[in-house]
């Protein structure tokens, strides 16, 4: 996937959501480089809880 975004030379930032329950997705993400850069607390309401989203980005120079 970033070997495609990387191609592209289109943008030189990348960004994802991702609900917070989604561990697997989220630890994906960071192997590949994204960061951490906020949330938004309380934003989905999902089988009787309130979940957080995480928003994620990678720069150009930071591709590994």
């Amino acid at each position: 996937m970033l070997a495609f975004l990387q191609s592209s030379q289109l943008f030189s930032r990348h960004y994802l959501q991702v609900f917070s329950f989604n561990k697997r997705a989220i630890k994906l993400y960071e192997k590949m480089g994204f960061i951490h850069e906020g949330s938004q607390r309380q934003a989905l309401y999902r089988m009787g809880k309130w979940h957080d989203i995480i928003m994620m980005s990678i720069l150009e120079n930071e591709y590994i």
